[in-house]
C-alpha cells in the first residue's frame, strides 16, 4: 500500500481535495478553468523545453572543437562542420587559412574561432578573401605558443581579432 497525499470528494456539484491536510473545494466551473490554464502551462512548458532541446543542439555544435589538418600548407575550416576549429602549425613554411561551405545568411552574430598551435615558428600569409584585421595588424605567431584568431562575417568581408602567445 502506497501514501496517499491527496483524497478527492464530490458533494452537490463542488468538488473537495484534500491534499497533505489542506482542504481545497472548487465548483465545477473553477475546476474548467483550472483546467484550461493547466493545458496552456503543459502546452508552454512542452514549447519550452522543445527550445531548450534545440538551444542545447545549437550550442554544442558552436562548442564542437575540429580539427584541421593541414594540407600542402593550407587550413581550409569547412564551416559546415562548425564554427571552432583547431590547426596546429608544426613547421616555417608560409600557411593559408581558407573557409570552405559558408553558410547562406552567416552573418556578425556567428563568429568563427581559429586556434592555432604552434610547435614553430610561423608565418601564416593568407587568410579568407575579405579579412580586415582589428588594428590592420595580423597576429605574427612564435613558437610553442598558442593563439586564438576570431572572424565574424560583415556583408562580404571578415573582420578579424586575434588573442595569444600563450604558452
Amino acid at each position: 500500500m502506497g501514501l496517499n497525499y491527496w483524497q478527492e470528494q464530490t458533494i452537490s456539484n463542488s468538488t473537495a481535495i484534500d491534499v497533505l491536510g489542506v482542504n481545497i473545494s472548487a465548483n465545477a466551473s473553477s475546476i474548467a478553468t483550472l483546467e484550461g490554464q493547466m493545458t496552456t502551462a503543459n502546452s508552454s512548458i512542452s514549447a519550452n523545453t522543445t527550445a531548450i532541446s534545440t538551444l542545447d543542439a545549437s550550442l554544442a555544435a558552436i562548442t564542437q572543437q575540429v580539427t584541421v589538418t593541414e594540407a600542402t600548407n593550407v587550413f581550409t575550416c569547412d564551416l559546415s562542420l562548425g564554427n571552432s576549429f583547431v590547426c596546429a602549425i608544426t613547421n616555417t613554411d608560409a600557411k593559408t587559412i581558407a573557409f570552405t561551405n559558408i553558410p547562406a545568411g552567416i552573418t556578425f552574430a556567428t563568429p568563427i574561432v581559429v586556434k592555432i598551435v604552434c610547435t614553430a615558428a610561423a608565418v601564416v600569409n593568407t587568410y579568407p578573401d575579405g579579412v580586415v584585421w582589428q588594428d590592420g595588424q595580423a597576429p605574427v605567431y612564435v613558437d610553442a605558443k598558442t593563439f586564438y584568431l576570431y572572424f565574424m562575417r560583415i556583408a562580404a568581408g571578415w573582420h578579424s581579432g586575434y588573442a595569444g602567445a600563450w604558452s
